[in-house]
């Protein structure tokens, strides 16, 4: 039950992870940020994998299946800061909203999934195992320090936490990439 103290703790954690620098291939810091904000909040173990990504777990009953809850945690950098309302890394709040670099892709849902695994554990154990992973290098592999996680966890069921306008959507039909070379005139 998200309460008003549990919401001042989500909006705590979301604006201090939107000011931290969290540029691809410069998330050392946010991942220990992370890491360390899910051990505070009584995750059994919280890690950062070879690839830098961030993985928290909540031990279940063994009773359910294992859940994965994903978000990226690098962010695309600010080029021109001043063509911003409000400062990009500020994590300012106006009307209701947190403002700033990665606030909807996604800060904001991966600080909600991390609140979320914990407020629920705290109100009572899961009957699978939960873990909550803020996987790096996402803005320019998609997908790809993700998929090590999977290989070496082998969850029942994976929740991504991108933006969809509240629609709950397929989460890869598949991709290909191609690279073409041509010669001649």
């Amino acid at each position: 039950m998200l309460n008003e103290g549990r919401k001042l703790k989500l909006i705590e954690l979301c604006r201090s992870m939107i000011k931290t620098y969290s540029v691809t291939g410069s998330e050392k810091e946010i991942a220990d940020f992370c890491a360390k904000s899910m051990k505070v909040l009584g995750y059994d173990d919280a890690w950062i994998n070879e690839q830098g990504s961030v993985i928290g777990f909540i031990k279940g009953t063994g009773e359910g299946r294992s859940i994965l809850m994903d978000g990226h945690i690098d962010t695309v950098e600010v080029t021109n800061a001043a063509k911003w309302t409000y400062d990009p890394i500020g994590a300012c709040m106006d009307n209701g909203k947190i403002y700033g670099r990665g606030a909807a892709d996604m800060k904001g849902a991966l600080s909600a999934m991390i609140m979320a695994a914990a407020f629920f554990a705290e109100d009572h154990r899961p009957k699978g195992d939960v873990y909550v992973t803020g996987t790096s290098m996402e803005e320019v592999a998609e997908g790809r320090t993700l998929s090590t996680i999977l290989e070496s966890i082998l969850p029942d069921l994976v929740l991504i936490g991108e933006a969809s306008s509240l629609k709950l959507n397929i989460g890869q039909r598949g991709r290909g990439e191609i690279a073409v070379e041509t010669y001649g005139k």
